[in-house]
């Protein structure tokens, strides 16, 4: 299965980047390849920052796409294991994280699948750490691994 991670910025803290490249390579353990698109993130107006970010989101994002929203459906561990269950036939699954600014109506106006992580509110890139832990917290659930307990 491959899934795209697209979000607006880029990881500038090392850190960081050495923990979503460690996911990656553990996720490979499942035949999951993890592929970020890193989308350049707007200056200026928030409001018109969120209708840039959110356009160019949607001219790369495949059907049945996954955005995490804090609006959203609030997910358990379980639950994400349950979406990544039910795409692997179409072998992809994108999953967006918007700017720190949010996304637009019109873009989640294409998605049945906003997902949220809990109303707290995350720095923009550790963030995206979380959402590849997940992503394989949710592979091992899947495969009866003893990562999740």
């Amino acid at each position: 299965m491959k899934i795209r991670l697209i979000a607006i910025g880029k990881i500038k803290e090392k850190y960081l980047r050495e923990g979503i490249e460690e996911f990656k390579k553990r996720l490979r353990a499942f035949q999951i390849e993890l592929e970020e698109l890193e989308l350049p993130e707007m200056q200026g107006d928030s409001a018109k920052c969120v209708e840039q970010e959110s356009a160019k989101i949607l001219e790369k994002v495949r059907e049945d796409f996954v955005v995490f929203d804090i609006g959203g459906r609030l997910v358990s561990s379980e639950d994400l294991a349950k979406i990544l269950h039910a795409r692997e036939p179409k072998g992809y699954l994108d999953l967006v994280v918007g700017g720190s600014h949010g996304l637009s109506a019109e873009l989640l106006s294409h998605t049945k699948n906003n997902i949220s992580f809990g109303k707290i509110t995350f720095p923009h890139q550790l963030f995206r750490l979380v959402v590849c832990e997940q992503i394989y917290r949710a592979a091992s659930i899947l495969h009866g691994k003893p990562y999740h307990k």
